[in-house]
């Protein structure tokens, strides 16, 4: 009796696994074209994404990539520009009002060391014309 089950378990396997190669394979995998089409439309709708994939899927040449990547490149290159040019105004200004600090910290030690002077000014003399 076990010899009967197993041969029908064997003859079960073997039915299923001719079913299944009966069965086409279904690919899953997306053709080079294809990719390259999708690219291509999500570079011209949605650019980020597109340049992900481009890098994942395409095998462009490089010079290429980098000539597509150039907008990208170009406003990283601008905006490590402003924020360069926005530190050293901010810099420069506060150098600037600690040197306006000093010299008014300067000015006020000036001051209070000097001695009161006795002397008034003199005020400058007006000059009348005769007959008005």
């Amino acid at each position: 009796m076990p010899t009967k089950k197993r041969s029908s378990t064997v003859t079960s396997r073997t039915k299923q696994r001719t079913r299944q190669s009966d069965t086409p394979a279904v690919n899953t995998q997306i053709s080079y074209e294809t990719q390259t089409i999708l690219v291509v439309l999500l570079l011209f709708l949605f650019y980020p994404v597109g340049i992900i994939l481009m890098w994942l899927w395409m095998k462009w040449p490089m010079w290429v990539k980098l000539l597509i990547m150039l907008p990208i490149l170009c406003g990283l290159f601008a905006l490590g520009m402003i924020f360069f040019f926005v530190s050293l105004a901010l810099r420069g200004q506060s150098v600037r009002e600690n040197r306006m600090i000093r010299i008014q910290q300067w000015e006020q030690k000036v001051q209070q060391a000097s001695p009161p002077s006795n002397t008034m000014l003199t005020p400058t003399p007006t000059y009348t014309m005769p007959g008005y």
